[in-house]
């Protein structure tokens, strides 16, 4: 089972560069004149209303020059009180936390609702990316149920944030329509011995899952209750006898294809079969034993990962079973394991290409 790297998490989620900006502005009351700033100095600009005392008062901007950040709202007696967003801008293409972006003149945002000084209420974190975490901030440290989207809009998380981080129940959901059910312990990890898999027809891996991996389950053909905050119980009726598969995470290299080769997965026995295609010299192909709806993920493809260069600089006859990745890799089947007799655990391979296709292929 190749699987899903449930504890990769972005950086960003952990609130820390936004927690920088929200104590220094929160330390200490605003009650300089602006006559008393010495710009060559000067750590913060303010434009804005000021109240009787010169604190800042009403709505304004509040820039911090150095640094590239600025908070637009508003102002109550010297501090952030009401509606509110800190930017974040990435004009020297370094974001604040010191990791890259991709262009210059990005910028990254926190909005929502301000109390004496740190973000309290709801607010939503939009990272340069464009992928954003949104729920209840307390202090400026997200708490309580949280949203995590891609730079799509899609949501990729769903579940329990302590101290900024995931910490408890969670769903993580994936775009082929396949989610994880579990439990992240301190630090943001998903680890403990009920977490599930559930592939997109609803059956179930079940099991152990350590730092994050899936260490040991096992298949049901029925998929757990959970609530939208993810409870990871189950009602599903699980193979537990002795003699039954158990599947781990099971991840490819440039050498290594597979511990279990001969161990099929689950969710393709139940979906297609392998058999003779009747295109011309096309030698085996993927068939349907049932009926797939349309945007369900019909298999899967692994492989060995290897440069473009390594496939561009061989015979062709080495590359029946290669796709692309990305830029970078490869995903090949070599020829020694072409055949179902010398390896089964994914059959993405055996699908054909034809002009009048009925499938795509996905990552």
């Amino acid at each position: 089972f190749g699987g899903k790297k449930a504890y990769q998490r972005r950086k960003h989620h952990s609130c820390s560069q936004i927690l920088k900006y929200i104590r220094i502005m929160s330390r200490k009351k605003r009650s300089r004149n602006v006559e008393e700033v010495d710009e060559e100095e000067e750590e913060e600009v303010y434009r804005g209303p000021r109240n009787a005392s010169g604190q800042y008062h009403g709505r304004g901007t509040l820039t911090f020059p150095k640094d590239n950040v600025r908070y637009e709202g508003r102002f109550l007696n010297g501090l952030q009180h009401g509606a509110g967003c800190l930017y974040f801008h990435n004009t020297d293409s370094e974001s604040v936390d010191g990791s890259m972006s991709s262009s210059e003149g990005e910028t990254a945002t926190l909005k929502g609702q301000w109390a004496q000084g740190a973000m309290n209420g709801r607010g939503t974190y939009t990272h340069y990316d464009m992928t954003s975490v949104e729920g209840i901030y307390v202090e400026g440290v997200l708490e309580g149920e949280v949203t995590e989207r891609d730079e799509d809009g899609f949501t990729t998380f769903i579940g329990n944030y302590t101290h900024g981080e995931r910490n408890g129940k969670g769903t993580l959901y994936f775009r082929d329509g396949g989610t994880i059910y579990g439990a992240w312990s301190s630090g943001g990890v998903l680890a403990g011995r009920d977490v599930s898999y559930v592939y997109p027809d609803g059956s179930t891996l079940k099991g152990i899952w350590k730092d994050g991996a899936m260490h040991k389950a096992r298949y049901s053909t029925s998929s757990p209750s959970s609530s939208s905050s993810s409870s990871s119980s189950s009602s599903s009726r699980s193979n537990n006898s002795a003699d039954a598969p158990t599947y781990s995470e099971d991840i490819s290299t440039d050498t290594h294809l597979s511990h279990h080769p001969l161990l099929p997965d689950p969710y393709e026995t139940s979906t297609v079969y392998v058999a003779p295609s009747p295109l011309p010299n096309a030698g085996e192909g993927l068939f349907a034993n049932k009926d797939i709806p349309a945007g369900r993920i019909v298999s899967f493809y692994n492989g060995i990962r290897i440069p473009h260069s390594v496939v561009d600089g061989r015979s062709w006859k080495f590359n029946d079973n290669t796709i692309s990745l990305d830029d970078d890799l490869v995903i090949d089947i070599p020829p020694a394991h072409s055949a179902t007799s010398s390896y089964c655990a994914s059959l993405g391979h055996k699908a054909n290409h034809c002009k009048t296709n009925n499938a795509k292929y996905d990552r």
